[in-house]
């Protein structure tokens, strides 16, 4: 028998991902040809529970009552990214997700992510279940940020200026330097407390400004930073 996951290439067009964490004010919004961010709705509601007696027997269920550990095996999403076959890019369709969602966690404070892909829009999921497959992406079990709310509506103009920012996200994409530091900075989202994100977001910093190797870092550091903001 075929195994149907052979079926389903997350790194091939066309592929679908689930957003954590936004809200769109319309059914669905263009960003470029081939790429779309529509409403979905998808609830991962796999909650662990916890039991307080031991079974009656080996392999017997666990006395009630239970209680539910809501934790990081669960989401609600409320919005999807689409890629399909039109998209013409050479950075593989993966990146062009993960862009987009860093992008999003620098501009809401709210806990994005994209926690699973679909071989198929999640809004047809339940009309045709039986082929749909998901598979893992953002799957770190904590998140750190600076967050006012779980979900936050994107606005018309938020919408415009993604769309407006794309190409420009793609073609800094292919800068190193660019690359480094916006890998060294959304990963600081990732990590299990705020001094690890904290230090991450310094790396980030030093290595924009080109301070690896700076002494005094601290001076060093600032100066650059003021300089920066005083000319842009």
């Amino acid at each position: 028998m075929t195994d149907p996951w052979n079926s389903f290439d997350p790194s091939q067009l066309p592929l679908f991902a689930a957003i954590v964490g936004i809200e769109l004010p319309v059914d669905e919004y263009e960003i470029a040809p081939g790429l779309k961010i529509a409403r979905a709705y998808i609830d991962m509601f796999g909650i662990p529970m916890m039991s307080f007696g031991a079974p009656a027997k080996p392999g017997a269920v666990h006395p009630g009552p239970w209680v539910a550990v809501r934790g990081t095996s669960n989401f609600e999403s409320r919005a999807e990214l689409q890629l399909s076959t039109e998209l013409a890019s050479d950075i593989p369709p993966r990146s062009i997700i993960w862009l987009i969602a860093a992008l999003l966690r620098i501009h809401f404070h709210t806990p994005i992510r994209v926690p699973v892909l679909g071989n198929m829009s999640f809004r047809s999921m339940a009309e045709h279940h039986k082929k749909a497959l998901g598979h893992s992406f953002e799957a770190a079990p904590n998140q750190v940020g600076l967050f006012y709310g779980q979900c936050a509506t994107i606005s018309e103009h938020g919408l415009n200026a993604l769309r407006d920012t794309y190409p420009k996200l793609l073609r800094l994409s292919t800068n190193e330097l660019f690359s480094r530091t916006l890998t060294i900075f959304d990963e600081a989202s990732w990590m299990r407390s705020i001094e690890q994100s904290t230090s991450l977001i310094w790396t980030a910093l030093e290595t924009v400004f080109g301070l690896s190797a700076a002494r005094s870092k601290a001076r060093v550091l600032a100066r650059s930073v003021a300089d920066f903001l005083r000319d842009n």
